[in-house]
Order: structure tokens, then C-alpha cells, then sequence
């Protein structure tokens, strides 16, 4: 199938999408609320320089559809990470979204925002694309769960003992 044909028969849904290369190898994604009206964009009449240099090398396109667009933004961040396209200049390197860290393994645990994903036997709930929201719904869990903060035990008990947000293990309370 021709790109042309390609183009126009692509959903107008969200979702992600590859450009690949004669070899078939995948040197850009990108994400859209609309697939076809962005690969529309792409393959205007009116497009600069190094964008024409990209659409040059463009022989086929795939695209995967998501419910909405925040998952596409997921799913293109993580095809991003996983094909390392040539055209792709951010989010090729360790950026990521943020995720909640619940520490089960610790003896007392803590629920934290973290960035990095790492096999340490500790629950990770996300990713999620929104950080704002995410910091709120973490003040949230703390006034209804008080799960300690600290990540040393201090010598004496914290604030947050005496606002009723932590139970205070550090003075064993």
C-alpha cells in the first residue's frame, strides 16, 4: 500500500505512530489525538527543511490506537525508549514520568514519588502523566494512611508525629 493510501485510510483516533525506513527500521514516533490528520501535517506541501529530510526517508508508517491521549503520550514515550529512533531527539534519554514508591520491604514502610523504576522488592503504582495530580493524591494518602517520610530515622520524633501524619517508629511510637 502506497503512503498516500496509507495516510488517508489511518484512524481518526489516538494513538502512536512509526515512521520506518526502506530497511524497516523505525526512525521516528510520534503521537496524535488524531492519527490522520497528523500524518497529514507531516506530509504537507509546506514543511521545513529537516522535516522534509525525515519525510524523504519515510517508506512505511505503523500506528498503534489508545483509548485516549494521555496513554498515547505513555505509549509513544515508551516506544521512544525502546527503538531509540534516529529523528527522536527528546525523550531518548532517562527521562520518565513519575511513578508512587510503597517501600513493603522496609520494616516500616514509606510511600514516596519516584522518577526511576528499580527491582528492589518495593510496590511502584503508575507511570502517571500528570505530577501536579500525583503530589496531591499522595497529601491525600498521607492524612488518611500515616506511613513514615524520613528516609534516615532521626533522633527524635518530627512534625509530622505531632500533626498526626506519621506514627513516629524512629522514637519507637
Amino acid at each position: 500500500m502506497a503512503l498516500e493510501e496509507k495516510i488517508e485510510s489511518s484512524p481518526n483516533k489516538p494513538g502512536a505512530y512509526l515512521f520506518k525506513d526502506k530497511e524497516g527500521l523505525v526512525i521516528y514516533i510520534g503521537k496524535a489525538i488524531s492519527i490522520r490528520k497528523r500524518l497529514k501535517n507531516h506530509f504537507a506541501k509546506d514543511i521545513s527543511g529537516r522535516q522534509k529530510i525525515l519525510i524523504d526517508n519515510v517508506r512505511d508508517i505503523d500506528f498503534v490506537l489508545t483509548p485516549n491521549e494521555s496513554t498515547a503520550l505513555l505509549l509513544e514515550a515508551a516506544l521512544i525508549r525502546r527503538y531509540q529512533p534516529r529523528y527522536n531527539v527528546s525523550l531518548r534519554d532517562d527521562k520518565s514520568y513519575p511513578r508512587l514508591k510503597l517501600t513493603v520491604n522496609e520494616e516500616y514502610p514509606r510511600l514516596f514519588i519516584t522518577r526511576s523504576l528499580k527491582h528492589d522488592g518495593a510496590l511502584y503504582f503508575g507511570p502517571y502523566t500528570n505530577a501536579k495530580l500525583l503530589r496531591n493524591a499522595l497529601k491525600f494518602m498521607r492524612r488518611i494512611f500515616p506511613l513514615r517520610t524520613c528516609l534516615n530515622f532521626p533522633k527524635k520524633a518530627c512534625l509530622n508525629l505531632h500533626i498526626g501524619q506519621c506514627l513516629a517508629p524512629c522514637v519507637d511510637k
